[in-house]
């Protein structure tokens, strides 16, 4: 029962993310397999790109699974993620995919906008037969589960956020595109040109940076990093914007209406005049953003922080607030206030 299979895992960002086998407890229902687990670490990667290096750290991605065995066991998710004895805030949650072939797991952090550190507790993947040579496993980010963090040599640091953040989008395609694979001299001659082109765009305004290195603003631009960047009066109406990171944006009038926003963060984002009707905003962070004036009809806040967030004058009609957090609202009328308190927010 010590002997492991031999783990098959390509993995060309060890520091990202890595993948240990390991032996979990026998039941006595299948004394002719075992059960074994996997082992997740995650931290942040530098690697060399173009005449610079980029670091990055990722939010989650898809572990694929080819070996025979039986279907996994029931697993407790979100599971805790540790540095040594320290248990972090952030934690890795695991969905098994069912009737996938080869198996697959859905893997993200919570909160969804965050980066993923430190090391899980033990995943069962399944029993297995004990003369089984070897598993497979590949781990595969999507471009909106990849984070940069930092950047040398490769552009002024002095740039606008806009141009910043149209670049760190561009740079987690490539790198997602090319996870399991050595990219061309074509290839990182089209990063660099793209690279070339916002650098020297005469424009600042982010659909039209988007256009120049072909991302779609309605789904490219989930879980990027949007940090201080100016969006005001821009039509993302219906957007896939998970997890993406708006903290400190101006993002007034902006139309995000129906959009998919569940675990962005939109702390200290000024949304006056937004219209967010019918948007998700399940899990997101609204700490001390501006709501004034916004148009909340039927949007979902769910467990959303909107601590100390500015509502005045604010449409809540037919909005889900279960489990939001309400405290020190600037602009609270007793009339919001009993709507929060019938809708189950929290109001501390």
């Amino acid at each position: 029962m010590s002997n492991l299979p031999a783990l098959e895992f390509h993995n060309p960002y060890p520091d990202a993310v890595n993948l240990a086998l390991l032996p979990l407890a026998t039941t006595g229902e299948s004394p002719t397999k075992r059960e074994l687990g996997v082992k997740l670490t995650f931290g942040q990667q530098w690697t060399e790109l173009l005449n610079g290096r980029v670091r990055f750290g990722i939010k989650g991605g898809i572990v694929v699974l080819e070996g025979d065995r039986t279907p996994p066991s029931p697993a407790p998710s979100p599971l805790a993620l540790q540095q040594g004895e320290e248990k972090l805030s952030v934690a890795l949650s695991i969905t098994f995919v069912e009737n996938s072939s080869p198996l697959q797991w859905i893997c993200s952090s919570q909160p969804y906008y965050a980066i993923l550190q430190g090391t899980s507790q033990p995943y069962p993947l399944g029993h297995f037969p004990p003369n089984i040579p070897a598993l497979t496993l590949r781990f595969t980010p999507a471009p909106s589960q990849i984070t940069l963090t930092d950047a040398e040599n490769l552009w002024r640091h002095d740039i606008s956020p806009n141009k910043h953040a149209i670049l760190e989008r561009v740079l987690a395609r490539f790198l997602a595109e090319h996870w399991a694979d050595t990219p061309t001299p074509e290839a990182l001659n089209k990063l660099d040109h793209y690279r070339q082109t916002i650098l020297s765009a005469n424009t600042d305004h982010i659909l039209p940076l988007a256009e120049l290195v072909a991302l779609n603003p309605l789904t490219d631009f989930a879980g990027g990093n949007f940090l201080a960047t100016q969006l005001n009066g821009v039509d993302l109406s219906g957007a896939q914007l998970r997890g993406i990171n708006l903290r400190g944006a101006e993002l007034n009038d902006i139309d995000m209406s129906e959009a998919d926003l569940r675990g962005a963060n939109l702390s200290g984002a000024d949304l006056s005049g937004a219209y967010l009707s019918d948007s998700d905003l399940t899990g997101a962070d609204l700490h001390r953003a501006s709501l004034a004036l916004a148009n909340l009809v039927g949007a979902n806040f769910t467990q959303a922080n909107l601590a100390e967030a500015n509502i005045s004058n604010t449409t809540w009609h037919s909005a889900i607030l279960k489990a939001a957090q309400v405290s020190h609202l600037v602009g609270l009328t007793e009339e919001m206030r009993q709507y929060f308190v019938e809708q189950g927010a929290v109001m501390n």
